[in-house]
């Protein structure tokens, strides 16, 4: 089985304290609200932080407080990561869908669909 990851793009206050440490409780809450609603249902979210080059964060999403369908995503074991972005035309606006291979071997993101 494909562990699915959704792309999606956060602010750095979002993901990050005033002291730019990583903190797991986004927005003060383990909760994402995101302007587009999934499609899908991911096992993990890949965050890439607006106007920065990787993916920053990736977390599991816990499917007992998350609504989907509202753009409300509850994350649980979230972890700080660097994963470098190779921006091709798709420039990740909304929401894509990938497996972790991808994430981690894409050549650019245009193959991240």
């Amino acid at each position: 089985m494909k562990e699915e990851i959704a792309i999606i793009s956060a602010e750095r206050k979002w993901v990050f304290d005033e002291n730019n440490n990583f903190t797991d409780k986004i927005r003060g809450k383990s909760v994402f609200r995101n302007p587009v609603n999934f499609d899908r249902e991911p096992q993990y979210l890949a965050i890439f932080i607006t106007g920065e080059k990787s993916f920053q964060v990736i977390a599991e999403v816990n499917y007992e407080k998350s609504d989907l369908k509202n753009g409300k995503i509850w994350l649980k074991n979230a972890i700080p990561v660097t994963i470098p972005i190779r921006f091709g035309k798709d420039k990740l606006e909304g929401i894509r869908y990938t497996t972790f291979r991808k994430l981690v071997t894409h050549k650019t993101t245009d193959y991240l669909k």
